[in-house]
């Protein structure tokens, strides 16, 4: 539909399509859509941009015309030691917006698309709507992936993400197969992620196998609704995840399943319908240790004495695991209650044959809030309806593909709204995830609404993101972090820490020049790490951190500052 409403206004376009790259610099290549007809636009633009060496681009920035189409004939591969950007053209301050620039799998006889990108070095996208289906509406196991980075000397690759749209994607939208992966969604939706044929599948994110890793993972003002799960790493978790202002909403199993997480931010969150399946007696039976349901939010424990888990073992859990569970709020719509009440399980006699609705966590993990030094949990909303001005629902296709995951074993595509084709484009979004909630609207931190503000709150928005430096630093003084005053510093810097040699605590000041993700760790000489300070956004600033070495032996150990592309790398002594 939209790509025919494209052609007949391309036509009595008056700006020729050139005139939209004169505006953009040396570095940027502006991408002419694909016309009526034709597929490929975007592969020849990349792929055909390669230095005389085939180790580079010519240009690094690709720009996307919005409201059109490019339609793949091929994934994407971005070659090792380079960074690319994807970037669509804003939304016009005047006149009518057609959306964002999409990026559709073409229909391509005899190629199943493994990949949308698949990238082997650095990677961000920005206003671009990214469709996981081919443009006759076939829908392909497929991902943006990142991969090993075999020119980068230290760390991973870095992904960033922001106001993209994630849709249709049968599988999982993004992937790592790589180690040490740096991500950051901001602003970005994701919708209908989701498998007819199960309910495990349909992810946001997830690792693929057991030798990828993830330094660290933030979402902050995001959207994820109908899926399959949130944002789920079924081998390790990230060394640090940061979930600040989103709105989830129908998720069949979790909002994100972290077991045996190492720092975890969860703040200013609206949860609705999550893990929305329940469980049964028997589903739990080999699953949890304790047979416990796993609940609606999260699920987690304590870390086995025989595992050693991102240099963190048990006993040194509570000193090092930071968790931070505030301002949240958390729902489940009546009609699932009607429907586990009428769920008889023949084979299970009595209460245990029996769904059971999911808390918001289970009693083990609520437990571990009173013991854990670093876990801190307050501004709970439990089952509080926000009241959707228009949820991305669609009833009776949940429930009769609940019903078919428990009883019939059909397939049910419950995606929203389903009477849309996957390639409607349909803009401006159906849905309208504001809400009407009066408790809800003020219960952020600073008095803010809870969940996605960019999206459904947008002049709140304006005002949050002018004093997002505070809110950060408010939740980093949780995590142990202070930030102190001072000018914006002109570059990053790692101050000696003092005193030092130290016994047993010294403190370390460091300054970032700009907004982004920073970690902050300490290793040992053998170069293991031993602890990591501070792993999250952090805002432009002066710093302070406070490494308590009390269960240490006395040595030389290391703290490095990793920020962006640079790292600065310090030695220290501890003496007892």
């Amino acid at each position: 539909m939209r790509k025919l409403l494209y052609t007949l206004l391309l036509a009595a376009f008056v700006v020729p399509v050139s005139a939209f790259a004169q505006t953009y610099g040396a570095d940027t290549l502006f991408v002419t859509p694909d016309q009526a007809g034709s597929i490929g636009a975007l592969n020849n633009a990349i792929q055909g941009d390669t230095t005389t060496d085939g180790k580079d681009y010519n240009h690094h920035v690709f720009v996307l015309q919005r409201g059109s189409t490019y339609y793949l004939n091929g994934w994407i591969t971005i070659k090792p030691g380079t960074h690319v950007e994807l970037m669509g053209q804003p939304k016009p301050s005047t006149g009518t917006d057609m959306g964002p620039a999409a990026v559709v799998e073409g229909t391509v006889s005899g190629l199943y698309y493994n990949y949308t990108i698949d990238c082997f070095g650095d990677f961000s996208m920005k206003n671009v709507w990214m469709l996981y289906a081919t443009d006759l509406g076939t829908k392909n196991w497929t991902s943006l992936q990142f991969e090993t980075d075999s020119l980068k000397t230290t760390g991973g690759p870095v992904g960033v993400f922001e106001n993209c749209i994630f849709d249709w994607p049968t599988g999982i939208a993004v992937t790592a197969n790589c180690k040490n992966l740096t991500l950051t969604f901001n602003k970005c939706i994701f919708r209908n992620c989701i498998d007819p044929t199960q309910w495990w599948a349909g992810r946001a994110f997830a690792t693929v196998n057991a030798n990828a890793s993830v330094d660290s993972i933030a979402y902050v003002n995001c959207t994820l609704e109908n899926m399959g799960f949130g944002d789920q790493d079924d081998y390790v978790p990230p060394k640090s995840a940061w979930f600040n202002h989103n709105t989830f909403v129908n998720i069949a199993k979790f909002a994100f399943k972290y077991y045996w997480f190492t720092k975890l931010v969860v703040v200013n969150n609206v949860f609705v319908n999550c893990h929305f399946t329940g469980e049964r007696y028997a589903d739990r039976i080999g699953q949890d240790p304790d047979r416990y349901l796993y609940g609606a939010v999260i699920d987690c424990d304590t870390i086995p004495d025989t595992l050693t888990y991102n240099g963190i073992n048990a006993q040194n859990e509570a000193n090092q695991r930071v968790f931070i569970f505030t301002n949240n709020s958390n729902y489940t719509d009546p009609m699932f209650q009607t429907f586990y009440n009428s769920y008889n399980d023949t084979v299970t006699t009595g209460n245990q044959g029996k769904i059971l609705a999911e808390p918001m966590m289970n009693t083990r993990t609520l437990d571990m809030f009173t013991w854990h030094k670093l876990f801190k949990i307050s501004g709970i909303h439990d089952s509080t309806d926000p009241g959707f001005v228009n949820a991305a629902t669609n009833k009776d296709s949940i429930l009769s593909f609940l019903g078919a995951r428990y009883v019939t074993g059909k397939n049910v595509d419950w995606s929203y709204p389903s009477s849309d084709s996957e390639l409607s484009l349909l803009w401006p979004l159906r849905e309208n995830l504001a809400y009407t909630n009066q408790t809800l609207l003020t219960a952020g931190m600073g008095g803010y609404p809870l969940g996605d503000l960019y999206h459904w709150f947008p002049t709140q928005y304006a005002t949050w993101s002018a004093q997002q430096t505070q809110e950060n630093q408010a939740i980093s003084k949780l995590t142990g972090i202070v930030a102190i005053s001072g000018k914006v510093p002109v570059g990053y810097t790692l101050s000696q820490n003092y005193p030092n040699p130290f016994n047993p605590s010294t403190e370390i000041l460091y300054s970032l020049p700009r907004n982004g993700f920073v970690t902050l760790k300490v290793f040992n000489v053998l170069g293991q790490e031993v602890e990591t300070l501070f792993s999250g956004m952090a805002h432009a600033g002066n710093y302070k951190v406070v490494f308590d070495g009390a269960r240490l032996a006395s040595g030389v150990y290391f703290y490095r500052l990793d920020a962006g592309s640079t790292a600065i790398t310090k030695k220290m002594i501890l003496m007892k």
